[in-house]
């Protein structure tokens, strides 16, 4: 609604734009498929929080294989590679418990 009167939108400058994830209008660069899906799914959902199960649900195939190391891995390859990219990694919270939120 806020976009549609003009008002100034609280929130980050990571917009996704026809599938492409840009910061500041700047495309993200060299992110890998899981971590552009985790990505585009918390821009999407901001500023509510991401479960666990939900990035479980999008980064694996097979339920054999989730693993809460691996998540929390993929998100620390994510941060690293927005620093790359000259964006703030402080940007993706962790919520004890529950997931990650873009704030």
């Amino acid at each position: 609604f806020l976009p549609k009167i003009g008002a100034p939108q609280r929130g980050s400058a990571l917009e996704n734009i026809g599938g492409v994830i840009t910061y500041k209008s700047n495309p993200v660069l060299h992110l890998t498929t899981r971590e552009a899906s985790i990505l585009a799914e918390l821009i999407k959902i901001s500023p509510d929080t991401l479960t666990y199960e939900s990035i479980g649900d999008l980064i694996f195939t097979n339920l054999d294989e989730y693993s809460l190391t691996t998540i929390n891995k993929v998100i620390q390859h994510l941060r690293d590679k927005l620093e790359k990219n000259s964006i703030p990694a402080s940007m993706i919270k962790t919520i004890y418990g529950q997931g990650y939120a873009l704030r």
